[in-house]
């Protein structure tokens, strides 16, 4: 079955309690009742046997067991996905597939060709922000990843930069070929470097980068990166650069 992500508040105790949304997801929509052994992930990416021990009118107490499984991508290169807002149900798909890819964290960015109807970071809805939290924890229960994605609050295009720089290796992604070195021979690159940074993929809108973007990009000291194939939306291109970047790593 699915994997049960587990509360931010659970600490690794033997036993505990779900509020009711939990509880209504686990015993009317997976229609699970007490006895019922299922496998559950906490915030860190641990497995956990989880057993329904008691079912109230509100609530649900689990019997919680460290698993024997050791979570072995925890030991892989951490991938962020830094990702210009795309309109509408577009950013929805971003976020539930890069979570299903298993990226370690999504940071919204807002930059000059966004074409939604935000202007700045601070137009961003908590009800949206609210809905993409709702939507990695669903991917990370139908996927069953163990990397637990983060979602961070969305930032400006110079707040990225910002947040970036000196703590990530980073590669832009470009609809031309702007450095000669190719993606391959920079994350080999990367892979034998001594200094194993996280690896910021930052993706643009559907207007893509402005050239002060890209400029500013190479200032910072990320790498620009070109996918050799055809013309890519802006949510093909973010999940197309995520599946080739994990997938060279892990070679």
């Amino acid at each position: 079955m699915h994997v049960f992500i587990l509360p931010q508040s659970f600490s690794g105790t033997g036993e505990f309690q779900l509020d009711s949304k939990d509880s209504h997801y686990l015993t009317r929509v997976l229609r699970l009742h007490a006895g019922s052994l299922f496998p559950g992930r906490d915030r860190q990416g641990n497995l956990w046997d989880l057993l329904i021990s008691e079912v109230g009118k509100d609530f649900v107490l689990l019997t919680c067991t460290p698993a024997s499984e050791k979570n072995i991508f925890l030991t892989m290169p951490s991938i962020s996905l830094f990702q210009c807002v795309c309109k509408g149900k577009k950013m929805d798909q971003i976020i539930r597939q890069a979570t299903e890819i298993g990226v370690k964290e999504i940071l919204p960015v807002i930059s000059r060709y966004t074409l939604s109807n935000v202007g700045s970071s601070a137009d961003i809805s908590l009800q949206k922000i609210e809905r993409w939290k709702i939507i990695i924890k669903e991917a990370l229960q139908q996927s069953g990843s163990p990397i637990i994605t983060e979602l961070h609050t969305p930032q400006s295009f110079d707040e990225m930069l910002a947040f970036i720089e000196s703590r990530y290796m980073g590669f832009f992604f470009h609809q031309e070929r702007l450095s000669s070195s190719s993606l391959t021979e920079n994350l080999l690159a990367y892979k034998e470097g001594k200094k194993q940074l996280p690896l910021a993929v930052i993706i643009g809108p559907e207007g893509g980068f402005s050239e002060q973007e890209v400029e500013k990009m190479k200032k910072t000291g990320l790498e620009p990166a070109f996918l050799n194939t055809n013309i890519l939306r802006a949510e093909t291109a973010a999940i197309y650069a995520l599946a080739a970047v994990q997938t060279l790593l892990s070679n």
